[in-house]
Parts: structure tokens; C-alpha cells; sequence
């Protein structure tokens, strides 16, 4: 339900912003119909952590990146799983990104992970920003696609905390053995 409720919100403020440009880019040259691929309580903040990171981007005179919504629920449920854990680390019970990547079934070309502890989405990106491996993965030519994953960790265990995760990857082309021959 709450994935539907995010979906009316995110129709309703991209319909209030003007709609959709016809080459798939909303204003500002960010990717169209992004609000759509977040999910679960903190939409907003995975909007804003998406906006801010295409921001950081297309500064430096890259693409925005595309949200993916196999991403965004590879990094929603990494989230989740730290805020149950009480810590961040890329390798929870659930295995490594490439081990979660690849148990999803989703063909990357290039996988990256940023994770994060923060009390807001704006003090994180700006510790990933000062992090040059973090910021390296913001910054990535070899990336298209991402995906973001936010969990508010128990104020009892870890005072209010979000626990984020963002995954980048580009996607992998695959070829049938006819087009392969043909090259």
C-alpha cells in the first residue's frame, strides 16, 4: 500500500511540475519519473538524496543518473537490514553487493555502493562528498543507474539514525550469439 501511495504522490508532484519532457527528462535534466521507483516510508528522503547526488553530477558535467527500481529495492532492503543490525557495513548476513546483485538476477556491467549513517539526507551526501572513495562512486563515468535505500534505525538502539545505501551500477548489455557473430 504504501508503495502505491508513493507512486500517486510522486505522479501527482512530477503532474504539478509540468509533466514529463517527450525525451524522458523531467526539468533541470533530471530523469523523468523517478519519485516512482522509491519506496516504502521515506520516499522523500530518497528523493532528495537523489536529487542531491544528480546535482553533484551534472556540476561536474555529467548525466543525472536513472533511478532503477531492481536498485532501489537491492538498497532498500540492505537498509533495512542495517537498521536492524545497528551498524553499516557492505557485508551483512545477506552477502556482498555482487552476492546480492547477483541473487537478484540483475546484469550489471558495473556495480558501486556508498553507505551511510546520518541524522539527515543532506549531512550524509555531504560526508560522502568529503570521502574521495564515496565521492568516487557519485561521480562515476563508468555508472548510469542507481538506487536508494533509506531505513530509520530504532531510537532506543541507535537515536534516530538513517541508515542509507546507495547502489550504482550500469546496466550489462547481452547479445544473442547472432549479433556476436555479426561483429
Amino acid at each position: 500500500m504504501c508503495l502505491k501511495k508513493a507512486f500517486i504522490f510522486a505522479f501527482s508532484a512530477l503532474f504539478a511540475a509540468g509533466g514529463l519532457a517527450s525525451n524522458g527528462y523531467a526539468r533541470d535534466g533530471f530523469p523523468a519519473g523517478l519519485a516512482a521507483q522509491a519506496f516504502g516510508p521515506n520516499v522523500v528522503q530518497c528523493e532528495e538524496l537523489l536529487r542531491l547526488t544528480n546535482q553533484s553530477r551534472t556540476a561536474q558535467g555529467l548525466l543525472p543518473l536513472i533511478s532503477d527500481a531492481a536498485l532501489t529495492k537491492l538498497a532498500q532492503e540492505h537498509a533495512e537490514e542495517m537498521s536492524k543490525q545497528g551498524f553499516i557495513s557492505h557485508d551483512l548476513p545477506s552477502g556482498s553487493i555482487f552476492a546480492r546483485m547477483n541473487r537478484a538476477g540483475y546484469k550489471y556491467e558495473t556495480v558501486r555502493e556508498n553507505l551511510a549513517r546520518a541524522r539527515v539526507v543532506s549531512y550524509a551526501h555531504s560526508a560522502l562528498l568529503k570521502s574521495p572513495g564515496h565521492k568516487a562512486n557519485i561521480l562515476a563515468t563508468d555508472i548510469s543507474h542507481i538506487g536508494i535505500g533509506i531505513a530509520k534505525g530504532d531510537p532506543a538502539a541507535s537515536g534516530d539514525y538513517l541508515y542509507i545505501v546507495e547502489v550504482f551500477a550500469s546496466l550489462r548489455n547481452d547479445y544473442e550469439p547472432s549479433q556476436v557473430k555479426a561483429e
